[in-house]
């Protein structure tokens, strides 16, 4: 009996004190004074390139009689761009804030019902979020950690384009959800990648993205 109870508590021992240690570790990091990071990321447009591309001989919605057409070509994006300034409060959970950036633009013809071209514009818009941020790093190494994140606060659009309201700015709500995210490194440096959404919507029927964002990448700072 003896025997199988020094077994148990050799098992067991080492289960216990790991956290304990690997906690401990954290606090020490805490004390150091690694509790502020910056965070410079990069996301896909994967959202805008599905729902804004090439639109050939579209009626214009200010001529119904049908005397007036356009066509959206030559669509050109930029990648999400994103800032993030977090502070450590514990081990596990840290709290900031998120700025992301994405701009895309296009060319509009107009022709008319005998297919001769009228004017040509430049159109583009815009999608600017700030929001505060909560991140829950659940498992913590040396070298490596993962975790998850959500943020949620406002949304700007803008651009050339005027709403139904003659709006050409406009506020909304927004929110992200990183479900995983994974970082490596060592000292000051590390290097990240995040996987969730990004959404930015007024209403339900007017939404300036959704499912934005499903990867990024990016490098941090801690300090």
């Amino acid at each position: 009996m003896k025997k199988i109870n020094l077994l148990f508590i050799s098992a067991v021992l080492p289960l216990v004190l790991f956290p304990v240690g690997e906690l401990s570790a954290g606090s020490r990091n805490t004390r150091d004074g690694m509790r502020h990071e910056v965070r410079l990321g990069v996301g896909d447009m994967c959202f805008e390139t599905l729902i804004w591309h090439d639109q050939i001989h579209q009626n214009y919605t200010g001529t119904p009689d049908g005397s007036l057409f356009v066509e959206n070509t030559s669509y050109r994006y930029t990648p999400h761009f994103s800032g993030e300034y977090a502070f450590h409060a514990t081990p596990w959970l840290s709290i900031g804030a998120i700025a992301d950036f994405q701009y895309t633009g296009w060319q509009r013809d107009y022709y008319n019902n005998t297919n001769v071209s009228q004017r040509t514009t430049r159109e583009n818009f815009y999608n600017l979020v700030i929001m505060p941020t909560i991140r829950f790093n659940y498992f913590r190494r040396n070298h490596v950690g993962l975790y998850s994140s959500i943020s949620g606060g406002l949304g700007i659009n803008g651009g050339s384009e005027a709403n139904g309201f003659g709006k050409k700015t406009v506020c909304c709500g927004a929110f992200q959800l990183c479900l995983v995210g994974v970082r490596a490194g060592a000292g000051h440096w590390w290097a990240f990648a995040d996987f969730g959404l990004l959404a930015s919507m007024q209403s339900p029927n007017i939404m300036y993205m959704l499912g934005s964002e499903l990867v990024k990448a990016g490098v941090s700072f801690k300090f």
